[in-house]
C-alpha cells in the first residue's frame, strides 16, 4: 500500500510596522522585577518579602550579579543577615 503524501497548509506571513519611537518590540515575557529601575545608579534596598519572595537573600544577590552580567552592568549588591538586599549600579 503506498502512502499518501499530505500538502503542507500555506501559512501567510505579515510584517507588523514599526514602533513610532523606533525602539524594537518586546520578545516573550515581561521581566519579572524591574531591573531597569533598580539598574539605574540609585541605592535600592530590596526587602525580603516584598520586592522579591521565592529565594534567599544570598540567592536573590546572585541574580543580581548574573542579570547584570547579561545586561553588561557592573554592581554594587549587599546580602544582609536579615533578609533584606542592598543593590546600586556602578558607574562605567
Amino acid at each position: 500500500m503506498a502512502a499518501v503524501k499530505r500538502r503542507k497548509k500555506r501559512v501567510r506571513r505579515e510584517r507588523l510596522p514599526p514602533l513610532p519611537d523606533g525602539r524594537k518590540r518586546p520578545v516573550g515575557r515581561p521581566p519579572k522585577y524591574p531591573w531597569d529601575q533598580w539598574f539605574d545608579g540609585r541605592e535600592w534596598v530590596l526587602r525580603q518579602g516584598k520586592e522579591f519572595s521565592l529565594c534567599t537573600a544570598r540567592r536573590m544577590a546572585a541574580v543580581v550579579y548574573i542579570i547584570a552580567e547579561r545586561r553588561g552592568v557592573k554592581v554594587r549588591v549587599n546580602a544582609l543577615p536579615d533578609g533584606d538586599v542592598i543593590v546600586q549600579r556602578l558607574p562605567d
